[in-house]
């Protein structure tokens, strides 16, 4: 399975709170920035429940970049690639970050891909 995450303005911190925020205690929006992440997930072993809530919603996230996550209950193994995005401007950018997706799929999940 193919995740793709978009993390926008990793300066925000949720609010709970009643009412509006206010806006002083905001980052600065030069401090800030944006990404994709792309995760890729292998089941690993027998599995006949749902992946989106079986697998998707109780397996644990990587802790980094380009190390598989390998779990046996649930039975998958997730791996995570993340790009700034303000690295992704052009189409030659965008296609060499595919590719070192791809190997990491490749290396850390034994997938094959093209």
């Amino acid at each position: 399975m193919l995740q793709i995450r978009i993390i926008s303005d990793d300066a925000y911190e949720s609010y709970e709170g009643k009412g509006e925020r206010d806006a002083r205690g905001f980052a600065d929006a030069a401090g800030s920035r944006s990404s994709l992440a792309l995760l890729g997930w292998k089941c690993t072993g027998q599995y006949d429940g749902p992946w989106i809530d079986g697998l998707w919603n109780h397996a644990e996230y990587p802790d980094g970049d380009g190390k598989a996550s390998v779990q046996s209950d649930p039975p998958v193994s997730v791996v995570r690639k993340t790009f700034d995005i303000a690295d992704l401007g052009t189409r030659e950018e965008v296609e060499r970050a595919v590719e070192a997706f791809k190997g990491v799929l490749r290396r850390e999940l034994g997938l094959i891909v093209p």
